[in-house]
């Protein structure tokens, strides 16, 4: 009899454990200027291992905060050709879905396969972003339609490009996300599974090869095996966290991300502050 109450004790301290384990982080209001994040440091992270992008999530009283860093350059030119859909579905709504569309580039599309090579990719994006200027938005509360990308209020997003990487950047109005009946409970409790869609690109023809599509070769010009991880000279891969020892993905990996649609699922709980 007396491992019953020890019994009821252990459940006690493991169920508020296991309902919390998935909470993003807390970010205080003020940390947010001029309509976006300025520092992502202290946000939640998870990283995709498949597509090489890292998730940036957070919460606050008001806004839900998400940023999508690619550095794969295989999902950079699918982000710009073919572009990109984040879903939500609350835990307890599950019968409706709110999405953010960031349409193709159509503009550029007969630049990219099967000709393209990698030097030519920070012009692609470059040009990407300077006529990349909205996105589409269904299913939310008040928000939904064409929406401009970069307006510092509400529901919105931007995109942001370097060398290496393309950022997404997303802000949601809690508002937004859930009915008024259920803002009055506790929405740490309610759990969000986001997925983002990335198209597939058409399988091309393999004769006309580009540095994506390419079988890997040694400087003879011999075929040569990878380890996973690696690269097709046999270096880098990405650590857990997102950062490229080598932003280029095997080409046998670039071939399977350019010509597989991928759908990367999340599920997480929102903070509260202490």
């Amino acid at each position: 009899m007396k491992k019953f109450p020890f019994l009821i004790l252990c459940l006690i301290l493991i169920i508020p454990i296991k309902a919390q384990k998935n909470s993003i982080k807390w970010v205080p209001s003020e940390s947010v200027n001029m309509g976006f994040p300025q520092d992502y440091s202290g946000f939640s992270r998870y990283f995709d291992r498949k597509t090489g992008i890292t998730f940036f999530l957070a919460n606050d009283d008001k806004n839900l905060y998400i940023k999508l860093e690619a550095v794969n350059e295989a999902i950079q030119m699918k982000l710009i050709q073919l572009g990109m859909v984040l879903e939500f579905q609350l835990s307890d709504h599950t019968e409706n879905i709110a999405r953010i569309d960031f349409p193709p580039d159509a503009q550029s599309k007969n630049e990219v396969l099967p000709s393209v090579q990698r030097s030519d990719i920070a012009k692609l994006k470059q040009s990407h972003l300077w006529r990349a200027n909205q996105f589409f938005t269904e299913g939310f509360q008040r928000s939904n339609g064409q929406l401009t990308l970069g307006k510092p209020e509400g529901l919105r997003a931007r995109i942001s490009v370097d060398s290496m990487k393309m950022n997404y950047e997303v802000i949601i109005p809690l508002v937004e996300l859930v009915s008024e009946k259920l803002r009055k409970k506790d929405l740490s409790r309610l759990e969000i599974l986001m997925t983002a869609t990335i198209d597939a690109f058409p399988q091309p023809n393999r004769a006309r090869a580009n540095d994506f599509t390419r079988p890997a070769t040694d400087r003879f010009g011999n075929p040569i095996s990878r380890r996973p991880g690696t690269d097709r000279f046999g270096h880098g891969g990405m650590d857990m966290m997102g950062t490229a020892g080598n932003r280029f993905a095997p080409v046998n990996e670039s071939y399977d991300l350019l010509f597989r649609r991928q759908s990367i699922k999340r599920n997480f709980r929102l903070s509260h502050s202490d």
